[in-house]
């Protein structure tokens, strides 16, 4: 950068050549005009500092522009510097966190049931009987809103083994398509409870114009939110470090001052990912796989850990 003192030198000179200029066009005055000379000489004088003092606003006003200039350009390559580093150290972190958990392990043995346009409708009289069976379900919302791809899973929830049943939502009417209805009229009453992982009603708008989704019939079930119950639970069972600076009157609340490792959200207003519950729970990831199978049985794990009030050790024995 220049250096902004060789300007202030510069100034002076010019101060000190437009002076010089006054006092000689004065000499040449006669004496009986000297009253007016002086009062000249001071206007002049004045006047010099005046431009002396424009010349320098300009320059300064010059050098600071090209001086910013050069400050924005090193703050902004050293903040995009920064943020990269961030990001890649933020991906690096989570891909060790990946590695470094086990696969996915459900409570009980499952069974899984894919059905779409092509399937035998004995395959879904026989999920009929079962549903019938069965009081408490898990339901997961799936798919590409733009593409049109919509599918649901849902778990039917039994004592020795669960059912995973995978539901391709279409319009086309097909063998199948009236036992979907039926299976999911069943699923869907009034006397079953219903869980997900957190408020589902946002997702059933894209689903309101297939026939068989009874969408209205939805609204009247008992819906609860794992996810809810969830962050109560494991901020009471995995409370603060001791030297945390988030404890506040012994509440275990997220907030910014936390500090500990285990509690991966600082805000009490987070809400926990599927992934991130049964990761940082039991060690272990859902997504071991490109399947989304996994997701109703994870749900159900939590919520059993919720009913149960299972301890921090139980969850990794």
């Amino acid at each position: 950068m220049i250096n902004q003192s060789f300007y202030s030198y510069l100034l002076s000179i010019l101060h000190l050549l437009l002076i010089i200029h006054s006092t000689c066009s004065n000499d040449e005055l006669t004496t009986s005009l000297k009253s007016e000379s002086t009062r000249t000489h001071w206007i002049n004088m004045i006047f010099g500092s005046l431009v002396s003092m424009l010349i320098g606003i300009l320059i300064s006003s010059y050098i600071n522009h090209y001086q910013l200039r050069d400050i924005k350009i090193t703050f902004q390559s050293s903040k995009e510097e920064l943020l990269n580093m961030y990001s890649r150290d933020i991906e690096s972190r989570k891909s060790k966190e990946v590695k470094g958990l086990s696969n996915f392990i459900p409570l009980t043995p499952y069974k899984y049931v894919h059905i779409d346009e092509t399937t035998s409708p004995i395959i879904a009289e026989d999920l009929i009987i079962q549903a019938k069976r069965t009081k408490k379900f898990t339901i997961v919302f799936h798919g590409d809103i733009l593409s049109k791809e919509l599918f649901i899973e849902i778990e039917l929830i039994q004592k020795f083994q669960s059912i995973i049943t995978r539901i391709e939502i279409f319009k086309n009417s097909t063998p199948v398509y009236d036992r979907i209805k039926q299976l999911l009229s069943v699923i869907i009453d009034a006397s079953n409870t219903i869980q997900t992982w957190g408020d589902i009603n946002k997702n059933l708008f894209h689903y309101k114009d297939y026939g068989f989704f009874i969408y209205d019939k939805l609204q009247t079930v008992r819906l609860i939110d794992i996810r809810q119950d969830f962050k109560l639970w494991y901020n009471a069972t995995f409370s603060h470090s001791t030297n945390c600076g988030q404890i506040i009157d012994f509440i275990d609340i997220d907030g910014p001052l936390c500090s500990c490792s285990h509690r991966p959200y600082k805000s009490s207003t987070d809400t926990w990912s599927l992934w991130k519950a049964i990761s940082y729970t039991f060690d272990e990831n859902i997504y071991k796989t490109n399947s989304n199978i996994h997701e109703c049985l994870a749900i159900t794990k939590i919520s059993k850990v919720i009913e149960e009030k299972w301890t921090g050790k139980q969850t990794l024995d």
